[in-house]
């Protein structure tokens, strides 16, 4: 690998990690659900995604902003409407003034009622098994209104070097 794909890479590390640093008091406000390994954050914002189809890079007219759920060095997770048609993704995370795009190979999805103003996540099979509440009513102790969605977590596959308006990654 070359100096210049080693520095790239060491870059792209670092604004995670800023990303990251700038989240933390985000999660002390919430719960987080963990259930990996690896130590993921919590990553409330919204990020552009794209499927990937084959070997070319997608067109800026088809990335969909998406609300990101966590995030670690090894992979995220975000919201959807439905469930991904695609197993491949291109992201471009942006933030601190800059773009790093990156794909992403989806590893797991599941149906999940999103309370937005308390960024509280859970999955529709609880309530199937509990028989508390369904996906269209109430939670309990509080009056935010669970919006159905798909979570879907990714792991990162590497680096999108080339960007707009390019032909490969």
């Amino acid at each position: 690998m070359s100096y210049i794909a080693n520095e790239i890479d060491a870059k792209f590390y670092q604004m995670i990690h800023q990303i990251i640093e700038s989240q933390r008091k985000l999660i002390e406000s919430q719960q987080k659900m963990n259930r990996r390994d690896q130590n993921r954050d919590s990553f409330v914002c919204i990020q552009q995604i794209a499927p990937l189809c084959g070997r070319s890079m997608p067109q800026p007219s088809d990335f969909i902003k998406v609300r990101c759920n966590d995030l670690s060095n090894n992979g995220f997770s975000f919201f959807i409407n439905d469930a991904p048609k695609s197993d491949k993704f291109a992201i471009a995370f942006e933030s601190f003034g800059k773009t790093v795009y990156v794909h992403a190979k989806v590893r797991h999805h599941r149906k999940v009622l999103l309370y937005p103003k308390s960024g509280r996540v859970e999955t529709l099979d609880d309530y199937a098994r509990c028989g508390e509440y369904s996906e269209d009513q109430v939670a309990p102790h509080t009056d935010e209104v669970g919006i159905p969605m798909t979570l879907v977590g990714c792991c990162f596959t590497g680096r999108i070097y080339d960007v707009f308006p390019t032909k490969g990654i």
